[in-house]
């Protein structure tokens, strides 16, 4: 449940990021850059998970929480391409993978 949060966590300071920059988005390679960052690690942690799953060595909380969280707000939420410009489809992406997340999330760790 940690790496969960500490996704969210990331999620939530790079929102604060690109908010800071509305709204006149500007280029800003560092928000790229950690955007990228994110997707590629909740990339990784689907897969490992779903190794873990596919061999039964999941914990009940990685099969029934973390990898759906992560599957959902990956496939649906995280659209914006990356490298893309900052700008309102990154935004978009961000604030919806954070509403995911956070609904997965006891409440202890919000």
């Amino acid at each position: 449940m940690k790496r969960l949060a500490d996704i969210y966590n990331r999620l939530i300071e790079l929102g604060k990021k690109i908010d800071a920059s509305y709204p006149k988005y500007k280029k800003d390679d560092d928000i790229k850059m950690e955007y990228a960052d994110i997707k590629n690690d909740i990339r990784k942690l689907q897969s490992a998970l779903r190794k873990k799953v596919n061999k039964n060595e999941a914990t009940r909380e990685e099969e029934y929480i973390i990898e759906p969280a992560l599957n959902q707000a990956y496939v649906s939420d995280l659209r914006a391409r990356i490298g893309c410009n900052v700008g309102q489809s990154m935004a978009d992406s961000v604030y919806s993978a954070q509403s995911t997340i956070m609904h997965y999330l006891p409440e202890n760790l919000k």
